[in-house]
């Protein structure tokens, strides 16, 4: 298996859309805990992977549309616990889907998958996992250009 990328908070902020600021708040709160497998503690820097990027950017546009934390923390831990990996050549859905207050995720040949265990399906908002997945990869390599 080859050597992972990782990113600092700033590169996080920069790829995300985020302000850094934001960013470390989604980490203290436990929103998003860097997928690195490096503790950080004091003195010592987060380091974020591809896929905490894309969720992180996620994160952005839910927050955008007016999701609450919370909301974002119960679908965040649902994603987790069903599809563990976002990496540079696989996504775990092809939309992230909200009403505004519940998060799904649609497969491109299946229903809504819910997020939060109610099983009532209604959205009116979607945001296309594939194309932040596009924007962070373009981010990347607009970065290492740099």
């Amino acid at each position: 298996m080859g050597t992972v990328d990782t990113y600092t908070v700033r590169q996080a902020s920069r790829l995300s859309g985020l302000t850094v600021s934001m960013v470390n708040y989604l980490c203290r709160s436990g929103i998003l805990t860097p997928s690195t497998g490096h503790n950080p503690g004091r003195g010592r820097a987060r380091q974020y992977s591809f896929g905490d990027i894309v969720i992180l950017r996620a994160l952005a546009k839910l927050l955008s549309l007016g999701v609450s934390v919370a909301r974002i923390k119960t679908a965040l831990n649902a994603i987790k616990k069903h599809h563990p990996g976002i990496t540079p050549e696989t996504i775990p859905s092809q939309y992230l889907v909200t009403d505004g207050e519940k998060v799904f995720l649609k497969h491109s040949n299946e229903i809504l998958e819910t997020l939060d265990g109610s099983g009532q399906m209604s959205f009116v908002f979607m945001i296309e996992l594939a194309s932040l997945h596009k924007e962070v990869l373009d981010a990347k390599k607009a970065l290492e250009a740099v």
